[in-house]
């Protein structure tokens, strides 16, 4: 990731239709575009913000871009995603619930490089 003028993460975090709460993520499918993806880090976060354990309260599902995303969620295969706009509009006209509007909390594109840094060194301490 380059220099940014940015501090502030776009994603919207929605829930499926039937998800008023973050408990009823645990156990659930949450679809980001790929692992390693802004979408993976910005699910992690927004799951540990929500007081979940991101590594085990939920399943990840690779299913690609912000779009394909907001479809899975529309078609109720998924529990949550975060959306960037212009999905985020077809989210709210579709009256999917907002769970975290990252761009409104103090989670930072600081706390998304950190989580990415954390997550390679423990790659590497793996492969080690």
């Amino acid at each position: 990731m380059g220099a940014s003028t940015v501090n502030k993460m776009p994603f919207q975090f929605y829930g499926a239709q039937k998800v008023k709460d973050p408990k009823a993520l645990i156990g659930g499918k949450v679809a980001i575009a790929g692992v390693g993806s802004g979408s993976h880090f910005a699910a992690k976060l927004t799951l540990k913000y929500m007081g979940l354990n991101p590594d085990g309260d939920v399943t990840y599902i690779q299913i690609g871009s912000s779009p394909e995303r907001f479809l899975a969620l529309r078609l109720g295969q998924i529990q949550a995603t975060p959306l960037l706009p212009p999905d985020t509009l077809l989210a709210k006209k579709e009256k999917l619930p907002l769970l975290v509007d990252l761009s409104a909390t103090n989670l930072t594109m600081l706390a998304l490089v950190s989580a990415l840094i954390s997550l390679l060194l423990k790659l590497i301490a793996r492969s080690s």
